[in-house]
This record gives C-alpha cells, sequence and structure tokens, in this order.
C-alpha cells in the first residue's frame, strides 16, 4: 500500500503554464513581452483558484505492486480491437477528407497540404453541420478516440508485464487515432495523444513504485515529446506549403528577426514561432481583452458583472472585429467563461474544477478506473486549454466521448455487471 499526495491535473498545469510562459519569453514575437501583464495576472490567479479548489489529496492506493504482476491483460483481443479501430479510422477520414488511406500517404510524402484539401472538401460536401450522413463515420470517431484510450489504460497503466504485443496494440491504437489529424492536417489529436501518455504515466507512477534508473521513461517521454513536435512542425509547413512559414500569425503577431533564437530561420526557430502562435496566441488576445473591459464605464463594477453585459455585445466579436485579427486562431477558453460570468463567477468556476480534480484523484487512489482516469484527462484538458482554447469542444467526438463517460459513471451501479469492473 503506497501513500502519496498528488493532484495529476494541477500537476500538469503548473509545468503547462510554464511552457506557455517560456513560449512567450523566448518565442519573441513583434509584441513586446510587457504587454501581456494583465494576461500573466489573469495567469496567476487562475492558477491559485484551482490551487485552492484541489488542496491537496492522500492517495491510498487499494492495490499493490505485486497484486497487478498477477492480472493478466488481453493483448491478442486488444490487438484485435486496435486493428478495427485502424479500420474505423480509414473509413472516417475517408468520408470527411475523400482520401483513401493511399492518397494520404501519397500526400504527405508529396509534402501536400492535408488542413487546405480538409477544408476545401467539408466545404464542397457540406460536412460543416452534422446530418444523418455523419452517424456512421462519427461513431467511428468515437470509437477509435474510446480504443486509443482504453488501451493506454489497460496495456501500459495496469500492466506490470508490459510486454512488445502489448506496445503493439498501443501503437495501432495511437496510430488510428493519429491518422485522423493526418490526414486533415490538424495538430490537435498529437496534443492529445502526448497529453494523455503524460496523465497515464503520472497515474502509472501511483500505482507501481519506480524501481531504479528513470532512464527508460525519460527516453519514451523524449521521443513521444520530439515525435510530436516534428509532426506538428510538418503540419504548420505543409499549410504554408513549405514555404513562408516566418510569416506573420496575425497582423500583430509576427516573426522577430532580432531576437535571440531568431537571428536565423532554422528548425528550432520556426518550431517556437509556429508554437507561440498555436498556444500563446490566446495570452496575446486575453491582454487585449482585459485592458478594454477594465477600460469600460463600469469601473469596479465590471469585476462583478459578465462581459457582455458590460460591452452590450460579446467582447470576443468585438476584439476580433476591431482590435484584434484573430485569423483562424482559437479565443481562450478563458474569455468565453469572462464573457459568460464575469471575472468572480469565472474564479468559482476554476475553484469548482479544482474540487472536481480533487474527486476524481480520491477515485483513482481508491481504484483503478478507467472512466475515472478519463475524466482526470477531461480535467486535464480543459485547464490546460484556458488560456488556449477549444481543445475540448473543437471536436464532435471528443465532446460526445465525454459525455458518454460522465453517463456511464452515474449508471456505473446499473451496468457494473455488463462491463469489466475496471471500467468504474
Amino acid at each position: 500500500m503506497r501513500t502519496s499526495r498528488v493532484n495529476i491535473p494541477l500537476n500538469i498545469v503548473g509545468r503547462w503554464n510554464i511552457f506557455l510562459f517560456c513560449l512567450i519569453v523566448f518565442g519573441a514575437t513583434s509584441v513586446s513581452i510587457s504587454y501581456y501583464w494583465m494576461a500573466f495576472i489573469a495567469f496567476v490567479v487562475c492558477y491559485i483558484a484551482l490551487r485552492v479548489g484541489a488542496g491537496f489529496v492522500p492517495a491510498e492506493r487499494s492495490t499493490t505492486w505485486a497484486q497487478h504482476k498477477k492480472v493478466r491483460t488481453p493483448t491478442k483481443r486488444m490487438v484485435f480491437l486496435a486493428l478495427v479501430s485502424a479500420g474505423a479510422s480509414v473509413y472516417a477520414s475517408f468520408f470527411y477528407t475523400g482520401k483513401s488511406l493511399e492518397a494520404v500517404a501519397l500526400a504527405f510524402l508529396q509534402n501536400e497540404s492535408a488542413y487546405n484539401s480538409y477544408q476545401s472538401y467539408i466545404a464542397d460536401q457540406s460536412l460543416t453541420s452534422f446530418t444523418s450522413d455523419q452517424v456512421l463515420p462519427f461513431a467511428a470517431g468515437i470509437f477509435v478516440r474510446l480504443t486509443f484510450l482504453y488501451s493506454i489504460f489497460l496495456l501500459w497503466v495496469k500492466n506490470a508485464n508490459f510486454k512488445f504485443l502489448d506496445f503493439v496494440a498501443i501503437a495501432i491504437s495511437a496510430f488510428s487515432f493519429a491518422y485522423q489529424g493526418i490526414s486533415r492536417g490538424t495538430s490537435i489529436e498529437i496534443f492529445e495523444i502526448a497529453l494523455y501518455f503524460i496523465v497515464c504515466q503520472k497515474y502509472r507512477e501511483l500505482i507501481f513504485p519506480v524501481k531504479g534508473s528513470n532512464t527508460l521513461r525519460i527516453i519514451v517521454t523524449a521521443a513521444l515529446v520530439l515525435g510530436a513536435a516534428g509532426l506538428f512542425y510538418y503540419n504548420q509547413a505543409a499549410r504554408y506549403e513549405f514555404g513562408g512559414q516566418t510569416g506573420c500569425i496575425t497582423n500583430e503577431l509576427c516573426f522577430d528577426h532580432h531576437s535571440l533564437i531568431h537571428e536565423e530561420e532554422n528548425f528550432l526557430s520556426i518550431l517556437v514561432y509556429r508554437l507561440n502562435g498555436y498556444f500563446s496566441f490566446g495570452m496575446y488576445f486575453l491582454a487585449s481583452y482585459l485592458k478594454i473591459w477594465m477600460q469600460s464605464d463600469w469601473g469596479a463594477l465590471a469585476i462583478f458583472l459578465p462581459a457582455e453585459i458590460v460591452s452590450g455585445i460579446s467582447s470576443r466579436e468585438m476584439i476580433c472585429r476591431n482590435v484584434v485579427d484573430c485569423g483562424a486562431n482559437w479565443v481562450p477558453d478563458i474569455a468565453v467563461s469572462l464573457d459568460s460570468f464575469g471575472i468572480l463567477g469565472t474564479v468559482l468556476l476554476l475553484v469548482a474544477l479544482g474540487v472536481l480534480s480533487r474527486k476524481v484523484m480520491k477515485e483513482l487512489a481508491r481504484q483503478d478506473s478507467f472512466l475515472w482516469l478519463v475524466l482526470c484527462y477531461y480535467i486535464t484538458v480543459t485547464s490546460v486549454s484556458l488560456f488556449v482554447g477549444n481543445f475540448v469542444f473543437s471536436s464532435r467526438a471528443s465532446v460526445a466521448s465525454l459525455i458518454l463517460i460522465i453517463g456511464l459513471l452515474f449508471l456505473r451501479r446499473r451496468i457494473n455487471r455488463l462491463v469489466p469492473a475496471a471500467f468504474f
């Protein structure tokens, strides 16, 4: 029996905040760092609110390493399930992109922009709105996602005797999930895979004591991060047809050739610049958002009122139309909350999210549960999305999977005889 005081979402969010801060500082654009000061204050306040709600969680394990070594995993069945998932991924991707597996591979090798062709295809086929024709590919996308999530949980998190065939099953299911992003030229799937692996690894460390050197874990983590960075770089480069990658992200955020690492255009400088544009635009938007909000005629009352009341319209729409060139970037989730609930209401919501993370961690400390682990992952995604935007709600399959997980948790007492106990 092990006891540890850990809150996985807060642990990851703390490091994520440091990553965002470093992107803004070292991935320098034409905007001065001093412009972000109000966003940095909001950054700290939001983390404190999450920390207050989360508190400290005594994680007393109900099982031991020896007990887990006795558990036999259905590896061959999971390999079969992963292969079915691969077929479902190819089918769903073909429906939404019009490209077969061979066409996707050929486009990848020829450095074609999958994202541009994907956007053109869904517009031509009127796939932007959900219709009855999309039920099967939509269900296939959910199946691919859940298969990936469950394979990591069963074959990595709970498995003390990890073998090569377990790796094969995980690799197939992970690639099936990533393939949807590769075929569309999107990067969110890559980010989700990396983040879910991190959440699962931290939970696995609560189950199994770390013995000896951490070299293997460091190598695996480094390979995952480098692989994700490489795919992200490729997707971003392909969107610009492998030219003009240092063009302005928006009218205000441009490549700064006078910054420390940007004096020469190379892989590292372009990667950092594009990561900056992808992940830290929300901080730039929030800085502009808060400055305009605080200058409103409502004065101090603006702190307690939703932004839509203060401005008379959605502040997000007003800022994107009149102040900031938002382009194709996501508006940060924290701005959505401020629009609807105001500063005080947003802080209370973050405290509630922290409380929920504490509840989930207590359940995970008590039992190895797939549903609770996935909910822990979604809390983590929601938390890191606060200053970036739309990680959870960018995909219908992601939202549907979350609803399904929550529904199963509410119904677990009625259906626990029909599904494996480890689900709950």
